[in-house]
């Protein structure tokens, strides 16, 4: 048990300096609206870098997207930028940034507000996920990352390799799995799956709860409130 804390330390102080090691890299910024159809789908995809969505109103008719690139040189900003890429269908938009080889100090932050939504799916290498008031679906996997959502309306179905995972206020189904890290959900009001096989889970029912809770710790505590 021992050597799961340590190693679980090693990583957390081991991302914390990853974040400080951009601190001082050279940055350039993006802002743009994109007309989004109401009840549309967000596929957001990031290799390195934090990805916070936020739903900003329900009569916006525009999604607004503001991305910040960071790189050690002026050149490899250039690159950078030229593989970010937004891809517009009928009901969906892709948004995909790819880092170009031979750039270890290469990073995309992205905030993205968006109208309402029918659901939200992403997909972060190295970085963390945010998500707040977001009404439709949210599908988020991260392989090193923490996930944090807050006040959703839609179903939740999330998982990361290594990292966190904390969830507040819910309104339906959580599915929650993460190989090394530490699981919290409060005020649950619905069913709730979570797992993790390194780490502690901490489940707060709602008082009006109506569901079934279904959690499991291979090594560490899981608490149910």
């Amino acid at each position: 048990m021992q050597n799961n804390k340590i190693f679980i330390l090693s990583l957390i102080l081991m991302t914390s300096s990853t974040e400080k090691s951009f601190a001082d890299t050279k940055k350039s910024h993006i802002k743009e609206k994109i007309p989004f159809a109401a009840f549309g789908i967000l596929n957001v995809t990031n290799e390195v870098g934090n990805v916070t969505i936020e739903e900003e109103s329900y009569k916006a008719k525009d999604l607004e997207v503001n991305v910040i690139f960071h790189a050690e040189k002026e050149e490899d900003l250039e690159r950078l930028q030229n593989h970010f890429k937004k891809i517009k269908r009928e009901n969906q938009l892709d948004i995909e940034g790819k880092i170009p080889k031979n750039c270890p100090s290469c990073k995309i932050d992205l905030k993205i507000l968006v109208p309402l939504t029918k659901e939200i799916k992403t997909n972060v290498g190295i970085g963390n996920s945010h998500f707040s008031n977001i009404a439709g679906v949210i599908r988020s996997k991260a392989n090193i990352g923490n996930i944090k959502i807050k006040s959703s309306l839609g179903p939740i179905e999330v998982q990361t390799n290594t990292g966190n995972i904390s969830i507040d206020q819910p309104k339906e189904n959580v599915k929650a799995k993460t190989n090394v890290g530490n699981i919290s959900i409060s005020q649950a009001k619905k069913d709730v799956y979570a797992k993790t096989n390194v780490g502690n889970i901490f489940v707060e029912k709602a008082t009006e709860h109506k569901g079934t809770i279904n959690i499991k710790s291979s090594i560490g505590k899981s608490t149910l409130k």
